[in-house]
């Protein structure tokens, strides 16, 4: 099994905010991430090959398509 990160923990290494990270996960920047569930709750987790050679999006307005 692949070694994964939480989201925490991405959010440590780039040094950015747990909601950055999740809003990087909803824009597929991270595109094996896993919704995990269990009895307490939902969770996802990053495989650590899709944070690895990872560019951290220069910030501003999205693009529209």
């Amino acid at each position: 099994m692949a070694e994964t990160l939480t989201i925490q923990q991405v959010a440590k290494k780039f040094k950015k905010d747990r909601s950055t990270i999740q809003r990087w996960i909803e824009r597929k920047l991270f595109p094996n991430a896993e919704l995990k569930r269990s009895p307490v709750g939902s969770y996802w987790i990053i495989p650590v090959s899709d944070t690895e050679n990872f560019e951290v999006p220069k910030p501003g307005p999205k693009k529209q398509k």
